[in-house]
């Protein structure tokens, strides 16, 4: 037997608060947050665009670091901007996404080093 999203509220007769309050409300604060941890992520390579040349051609592996870096920079800086504020909001998710992925992929190379910190 399935049940309607109204059945399974705790307090089915605030649903329109939920629907019309709560939830822009939680989606907005969500986008708030994530935008801005990005950005907070993002000013310190703004600031040394070329810092991360280092990282990406002797850890990644990635040649042309020279391009890279700086475009790094921009795109977790402005793509955290344009996520807070809501402009080209699921461009700017996937492109940060697929870079935090990258990120991820050669921070945490394979299961071993997961294991080793008790994850």
């Amino acid at each position: 037997m399935t049940s309607s999203p109204r059945e399974r509220l705790i307090l089915p007769f605030m649903a329109p608060f939920y629907h019309k309050v709560a939830q822009p409300i939680g989606w907005l604060l969500f986008r708030i947050i994530i935008g801005g941890l990005l950005m907070v992520e993002g000013w310190p390579k703004i600031l040394d665009p070329m810092g991360q040349i280092g990282f990406l051609e002797n850890v990644a592996g990635i040649p042309a670091g020279w391009f890279f870096s700086p475009l790094l920079a921009v795109m977790q800086f402005v793509g955290g901007f344009m996520i807070a504020v809501g402009l080209l909001t699921r461009p700017a998710a996937l492109a940060n996404a697929v870079m935090l992925a990258m990120t991820l992929r050669f921070h945490c190379p394979s299961s071993e080093h997961l294991a080793q910190i008790g994850a």
